[in-house]
């Protein structure tokens, strides 16, 4: 290899003004040596590879921290199942109907869901067939005393939700 004695003063000149050049791009007077680096392993840059040393050490430690990030919400996520459980054992259900109406019914919360299926539980029971339906009036009592019908038809409704029984409709 040619030292800068063998070459003449223009090439010499055109050395410096490119080493003068590198010099004043600290950005790529480190492109200059880490190509120098790659080409020979010998070469040292005591400032790149405190670089490189300092990169992996980050990346090593990103690495554990979303590890530790992770087991911590896994433990979170643990926990406030647990309670969500209690919560519905508490409330008279059980955690696998809950569930199964929080995935069918697309409810995110624990507490909408147990009111719900709560809700759900208690709607009133069918009504018996024994319950007539209601049948369309005599047009002669309708139209003799229309007063006297609507208070009638008015004490049946009455008196049938008084009796817990839904009128059929």
């Amino acid at each position: 290899m040619a030292s800068l004695e063998d070459y003449t003063p223009d090439q010499q000149r055109a050395a410096l003004n490119l080493f003068e050049f590198v010099n004043k791009n600290p950005d790529l007077a480190k492109q200059v040596r880490r190509a120098a680096k790659k080409a020979d392993p010998n070469f040292k840059a005591p400032d790149l590879e405190l670089e490189d040393s300092l990169a992996a050490q980050r990346e090593e430690f990103q690495v554990e921290l979303k590890k530790r990030d992770d087991a911590d919400l896994q433990r979170l996520q643990e926990t406030r199942r647990a309670e969500a459980h209690q919560r519905i054992k508490s409330a008279g259900l059980t955690p696998e109907e809950v569930e199964k109406v929080m995935v069918d019914e697309s409810i995110g919360n624990y507490d909408t869901a147990i009111n719900y299926v709560k809700a759900q539980k208690a709607l009133a029971p069918a009504t018996s067939e024994s319950i007539s339906p209601h049948s369309l009036p005599d047009n002669k009592d309708l139209w003799k005393d229309k007063n006297g019908f609507a208070r009638r038809t008015a004490f049946d409704a009455i008196n049938e939700l008084k009796s817990g029984r839904v009128a059929a409709r």
